[in-house]
């Protein structure tokens, strides 16, 4: 898997897989800081999990980075599968994947 494919896979996670729980989680949480921590919590967690599922090494900050912008669009208004798209298309540009 080529690592920019690789770069983001856990926000794709995020979005398929564990969307309804980790949706009650977040709506669960008493106020949008917390909120936004536990989102960016779960987000780094898992991209940090595709990148050593892959065996690979986490560029430092990519993780942060990704997470930032996909919380950022979300709380613009964007649905779950554009704030990946965005997020992914920013992070490979950004680190050049």
């Amino acid at each position: 898997m080529p690592l920019a494919t690789l770069a983001l896979a856990g926000l794709a996670e995020l979005t398929m897989a564990g969307a309804v729980e980790a949706e009650a989680t977040v709506m669960a949480s008493a106020s949008t800081s917390q909120r936004d921590q536990q989102v960016s919590k779960l987000c780094l967690a898992t991209v940090s999990a595709a990148f050593q599922a892959a065996r690979k090494a986490l560029p430092p900050g990519l993780g942060t980075f990704a997470c930032s912008c996909f919380l950022d669009e979300v709380n613009q208004g964007a649905g779950l599968d554009v704030a990946q798209t965005t997020c992914r298309q920013r992070t490979m540009a950004h680190y050049s994947l």
